[in-house]
């Protein structure tokens, strides 16, 4: 009983406060074969097809940069920047044998708990984006979404056209709520098709990237952001205190002998 409250104690209290949660992936398709990784896959078949008859699926997924946060806060702006390549190319062979398709998707999602110090008051989120997409015609499509407390963003299509806050590439400044938990996302995702009957070759690439920094409502002194801690860590921590009184109890009462 003893090693099991000292357990209890032990796993309560060295929970420590959450990190990103980063979720990546990729899948690459050619005809019936299909291969899937975290980070970039390709395949090609007929693997001893010549050249001219060769289908072929890539993606890969990167992110670049990802500023780390600690629980004691920091000023540092944060940056997150995610770049990205699927293509697709299929093969008509008109005929001389089957008809092969091809498809490739990659994507990223990015989350992240942050919460800043001090009571509830208004202060002002400076928010820097670049935005670079490119897709294919017909199916190939790139599609980014962005959230950082209600504030909200979208781009899609050829050449990445944006709404919500990034509507407008460079530096803007919101309204912003301090002293409060708030919840930041960050998505890509591509997706190629190789179509031999109509569309052809596919593609979809590209990169982007924010930059985020809290205020105070003069627009001029910094606010710290910290990682805040998962809802599941509050829940968990609230064990300890039950764990310690229930162990200190029993010492007591194998001390006395009895328990009352």
């Amino acid at each position: 009983m003893k090693h099991l409250f000292t357990a209890m104690l032990i796993t309560c209290c060295s929970i420590g406060t959450a990190s990103a949660d980063v979720t990546t992936s990729t899948t690459c398709s050619v005809g019936t074969q299909e291969v899937s990784n975290p980070t970039n896959c390709a395949i090609n078949s007929p693997n001893n097809a010549p050249p001219n008859t060769l289908a072929s699926a890539a993606a890969n997924i990167t992110i670049n940069q990802l500023t780390p946060v600690p629980s004691q806060g920091s000023f540092t702006s944060f940056t997150v920047n995610v770049a990205g390549s699927t293509t697709a190319i299929p093969v008509s062979n008109i005929g001389s044998g089957p008809n092969i398709s091809s498809s490739a998707a990659a994507t990223a999602d990015i989350t992240y708990q942050f919460s800043t110090p001090g009571p509830v008051r208004s202060g002002l989120i400076s928010i820097s984006s670049g935005v670079n997409l490119q897709s294919g015609a017909g199916f190939d499509s790139v599609i980014l979404t962005a959230s950082i407390g209600s504030l909200n963003g979208s781009c899609s299509g050829e050449g990445g056209l944006c709404n919500g806050f990034l509507s407008l590439p460079g530096t803007r400044s919101f309204a912003f709520t301090l002293g409060d938990t708030f919840t930041f996302n960050f998505s890509e995702a591509f997706q190629a098709f190789g179509d031999p009957y109509v569309e052809g070759s596919g593609f979809a690439r590209g990169s982007a990237g924010l930059n985020l920094q809290l205020f105070e409502a003069d627009g001029k002194t910094p606010v710290a952001i910290s990682a805040a801690p998962e809802p599941s860590s509050f829940s968990l921590l609230l064990l300890a205190a039950p764990a310690a009184w229930l162990y200190r109890r029993k010492r007591q009462c194998n001390a006395k002998a009895v328990c009352e």
